[in-house]
């Protein structure tokens, strides 16, 4: 698990946080051993433990907006951009992290064939709150999208000198399309 500020970050996934929250903007890193969510709900220590890792914020980045935007486009019609953004205070947490880009083609060469550049499209977001809705109730929420797209396509030419000339030529277009949703709460 990861939380920032001793609040769950983006439940579920604790990779968001450790790959997106700038390094600037951390004060300290902390790793608990914690009682399991059973052990906290019942009030019975069952003697499991939970790896949580706590990244606390910097004072002077609490209560304010922080994150990074960024665009990019170049030849082949190929593009990415992307957003993060953050607050985080000492009543609630806010985080979005978006990207979209097409920029992670390869070129594959085999026998006859040739196949690539594959065109890979790719779009994730994320929103992640945590916060008081009354006194005693925290609701922890996050919400993750990706629609990712590849696409191939193959040609390959053969020519056969037996008896007769014969030139065989195919193509093919090969197209994988996945969404993913998830959302998870913890009241």
């Amino acid at each position: 698990k990861i939380r920032v500020n001793g609040k769950d970050f983006f439940v579920g996934d604790p990779q968001l946080a450790t790959q997106n929250i700038p390094a600037e903007v951390i004060d300290k890193i902390q790793l608990i051993d914690d009682k399991s969510d059973q052990a906290k709900f019942s009030g019975f220590d069952d003697g499991e433990r939970t790896q949580v890792i706590n990244i606390t914020i910097k004072k002077s980045r609490s209560d304010s907006y922080f994150g990074n935007v960024y665009a990019g486009a170049g030849t082949d019609s190929r593009y990415l951009a992307g957003a993060r953004v953050f607050r985080f205070d000492r009543d609630k947490q806010l985080a979005f992290i978006g990207n979209s880009d097409n920029t992670n083609g390869t070129n594959v060469t085999s026998g006859y064939g040739t196949s690539g550049p594959a065109i890979n499209s790719t779009n994730n977001a994320g929103l992640n709150y945590s916060g008081m809705l009354a006194p005693h109730l925290t609701v922890t929420g996050s919400y993750q999208f990706s629609d990712n797209k590849s696409t191939n396509v193959t040609s390959s030419s053969r020519t056969y000198y037996v008896d007769t000339l014969y030139t065989y030529n195919q193509n093919q277009q090969v197209t994988n399309h996945t969404y993913n949703n998830s959302f998870q709460v913890t009241v």
